[in-house]
């Protein structure tokens, strides 16, 4: 079942070579269609069109973006859309720190899982150097008193001071810049 829209859309590129697309939200339905139709490339017009729509959507920000990435994944998968399927594990993977913490990423499995936390930015390795780093901090600290910073993942506004004790200027000092 395909709504009129979508067929128009459809009829208008097989007859054109070109299908004008007002509306973002009948992509992946067209995208479906033409799966179904076998039309390889209108399957790769809309990868590529979805991959500008993901882009409006998350200009001010992944985390708060109305957009199911996961979800739009899966349904790469499911009707077999490689390059969108590629460009999304990729997007997941660059984005893993805001992706995480959005309640789809519960939806990810088996292969996806894998390989989306084994090409994850940051990669593991480095939280694990930035924890033990944060725990010698404080032992340093503990031991001969807080000189300046008082974290990795804070922002603390201090001051710069030259040599005579006048202020220079405010810097916004984070060493961890993933956090």
């Amino acid at each position: 079942q395909v709504s009129g829209n979508v067929f128009g859309t459809f009829l208008q590129y097989l007859y054109t070579d070109h299908a004008k697309i007002d509306d973002d939200r009948i992509v992946m339905d067209l995208l479906q269609f033409s799966h179904f139709m076998r039309e390889t490339r209108l399957i790769s017009w809309c990868e590529y069109l979805m991959s500008k729509v993901i882009e409006r959507a998350v200009e001010q920000s992944i985390e708060k973006a109305d957009i199911d990435i996961i979800g739009l994944l899966l349904t790469a998968q499911k009707y077999n859309a490689k390059q969108l399927e590629k460009f999304l594990l990729h997007f997941i993977c660059t984005n893993y720190v805001p992706m995480k913490k959005k309640k789809e990423y519960a939806l990810l499995t088996g292969d996806n899982l894998s390989y989306i936390e084994n090409n994850r930015w940051p990669p593991k390795w480095y939280e694990d150097e930035c924890v033990k780093y944060e725990k010698a901090l404080k032992e340093w600290n503990a031991k001969y008193g807080n000189t300046r910073s008082s974290s990795l993942f804070s922002s603390k506004k201090n001051q710069n001071v030259d040599a005579n004790g006048n202020a220079i200027a405010n810097t916004n000092e984070s060493d961890c810049l993933i956090m």
